[in-house]
This record gives structure tokens, sequence and C-alpha cells, in this order.
């Protein structure tokens, strides 16, 4: 369950951060991913969500660092 959860967060955070350009299909997925998250993240025990969330902070900083690098434009020449 736990990696479930885990992958849902990872999943939302990857669409949410171009949700102004998603298609309308794909819009309906993100919905439908935080409605499932919503519902089943408070079922977790205290230590499963500690888990997820410490997981979830080191995924995500490895997110944002490729994100950022993968978007650096160096000059031609």
């Amino acid at each position: 369950m736990v990696n479930k959860i885990l992958k849902l967060k990872k999943e939302i955070t990857e669409l949410s951060d171009r949700e102004e350009y998603l298609y309308d299909d794909e819009y309906e997925r993100l919905k439908g991913l935080k409605e499932e998250y919503e519902a089943e993240f408070p079922k977790l025990s205290d230590y499963d969500k500690k888990i997820i969330e410490e997981e979830f902070s080191r995924w995500y900083e490895k997110y944002i660092y490729f994100e950022a690098v993968g978007n650096i434009r160096l000059p031609e020449g």
C-alpha cells in the first residue's frame, strides 16, 4: 500500500507541474489520481505516512534537479 500511495503522489506531482498543458483526458486522470490519493492516504498509519513523506522528499529533490538541468539551454557556438 505504501508503494502504491508513493507512486500516486509522484504521478500527481509530475502531472500537476504541467497542468496547464494537459489534454482533457490527462486532466481527468489527474483528478482521479488526486481523489484516490486523498481517499487512501488518511487510512495509513503515521509510520507509513512518515515513510512516504521521506521517500517522496528524496525523489522530489532528484526530480527538481533533473527538471532544472533538463531545461537549461546551453549557448550554441
